[in-house]
C-alpha cells in the first residue's frame, strides 16, 4: 500500500506490447466503454482476490470475510499457481466456507502480493491497467498483468491514459472521487486533461479534492455509503477515544475533505481516524466493502472499533465485522484485499 509515484520511463514499449486504446492524440476512444463500478449500491455480485500461501497474517480477515460474504457472490481468485490453489481451498474447507465451487481460480505464474485493489480499475464491461508496472518490488510489478488474467479473454481489457493505483478513486452512481494524489502521479498532464481522461474512462463526473488532501489512497480515509452521504475520517475524535494525541496536520486534511464534499451537496458524518507512528499505517473505518445495506468493517481490536459500528448501524447498515489486526500497519485494510468487479444496480 506503500504511495509510489510511477515515472514514465518504459510507457512506449509497454503500450507497444499490449493492447492499447488510444485516438491519436492518446486519449481513449470518444465511446465511453462503460462506468466505474461504485462503491455503494446494490448487492455485490462479483469480486477478486489475490491469494498467496505466505501472507497468513491476512488469513484472519479473508476468514471472516468469504465466512460473511453472501454464497451467491462470485469470486475470482488469483493464484501464482496450482499449488497456491490448493492451499486456498484447504483453507476455505478450514474456515467453513459456503459454496466453495464459485470460487474461480485463476494463475498469474509470478509471485503476487495480498493487494488486489490497487492493480487495475474496474469499469462495467472493461477492466483498465496503469501505463506501466508499480515501482515497487518485484511482487508488485508482477501484478500488471493480473487484469489479463483475471478477465482471461472474456473481458475488455485496455491501458489507461493516465497513471493510477485502483485505490486512487471511489465512486458513486453520479460521481467518481479522487484527490491531489492522483494529480501528482500526472504531472505531464494538465489538470483540465487528466479531468477529461479520468471522466471518459470512468463514464461519470470527477469531483476532484485538492490541495492538503491525505497523501494515500482515497477509500483510507473517506467512504460513499449512498448517493447523498459520504463518511470522511476524523482525526480528532479518534484521538479522543484512544486518549492519544492529535494529529493536527492531518485533522486539518480531513477537515479539508469533508468541507470539499459538503461544498458539492453531500452530506458528510465523520468516523474515528487516527494515524500512527508508522508510514499509512492508519485507524480507519472507510476502507470497507458494502453490499447493499450490508457493511463489512474492519476491526482493529479498538476503542473505535464500536464507535465507527454504531455509525454505520445509525445510517441503516448491517455490520459484518472483519478482523484486520494482522495487516493494517502495513498500510492497508479490507477495501485494498479486493476488487469489486460487479454489483446490482
Amino acid at each position: 500500500m506503500k504511495r509510489t509515484l510511477l515515472s514514465l520511463a518504459g510507457v512506449g514499449l509497454m503500450l507497444g506490447a499490449m493492447h492499447a486504446a488510444f485516438r491519436s492524440d492518446g486519449t481513449p476512444p470518444a465511446a465511453t466503454p462503460s462506468r466505474i463500478v461504485t462503491d455503494a449500491g446494490g448487492r455485490v455480485r462479483e469480486v477478486a482476490i489475490h491469494f498467496v500461501p505466505g501472507a497468513a497474517y491476512a488469513d484472519p480477515a479473508w476468514r471472516d470475510f468469504l465466512r460473511a460474504l453472501d454464497p451467491d457472490v462470485r469470486v475470482t481468485v488469483v493464484c501464482e499457481d496450482e499449488a497456491a490453489e490448493r492451499e486456498f481451498r484447504a483453507r476455505l474447507a478450514e474456515w467453513g466456507v459456503a459454496a466453495p465451487e464459485r470460487f474461480r481460480a485463476v494463475f498469474l505464474g509470478k509471485a503476487l502480493t495480498p493487494w488486489c485493489h490497487d492493480r487495475f480499475l474496474a469499469t462495467e464491461r472493461t477492466l483498465w491497467a496503469p501505463p506501466e508496472p508499480h515501482r515497487g518490488g518485484p511482487e508488485r510489478r508482477n501484478e500488471w498483468s493480473t487484469p489479463w488474467v483475471i478477465g482471461g479473454g472474456a473481458i475488455d481489457v485496455r491501458i489507461a491514459p493516465f497513471h493510477f493505483e485502483g485505490g486512487d478513486f471511489a465512486a458513486t452512481g453520479r460521481y467518481v472521487f479522487a484527490t491531489e494524489v492522483l494529480v501528482s502521479r500526472n504531472p505531464q498532464l494538465p489538470r483540465e486533461t487528466l479531468k477529461r481522461l479520468v471522466e471518459e474512462v470512468c463514464g461519470r463526473k470527477l469531483i476532484l479534492i485538492e490541495g492538503d488532501v491525505p497523501v494515500h489512497h482515497i477509500g483510507m480515509f473517506l467512504a460513499p455509503v449512498d448517493e447523498e452521504t459520504m463518511l470522511v475520517g476524523d482525526a480528532r475524535l479518534g484521538a479522543k477515544l484512544l486518549g492519544q494525541e492529535v494529529d493536527e496536520a492531518m485533522a486539518r486534511s480531513l477537515d479539508r475533505v469533508a468541507e470539499t464534499l459538503e461544498r458539492h451537496g453531500f452530506r458528510v458524518r465523520r468516523v474515528p481516524f487516527q494515524t500512527t507512528g508508522e508510514e499509512y499505517a492508519w485507524i480507519t473505518y472507510t476502507n470497507v466493502m458494502l453490499s447493499g445495506r450490508t457493511v463489512f468493517l474492519p476491526q482493529f481490536g479498538m476503542e473505535t472499533d464500536s464507535a465507527a459500528a454504531e455509525t454505520y448501524r445509525s445510517l441503516g447498515f448491517e455490520v459484518k465485522t472483519i478482523d484486520v489486526r494482522g495487516i493494517w500497519r502495513m498500510g492497508g485494510t479490507l477495501r485494498c484485499l479486493l476488487h469489486i468487479l460487479r454489483r446490482d444496480a
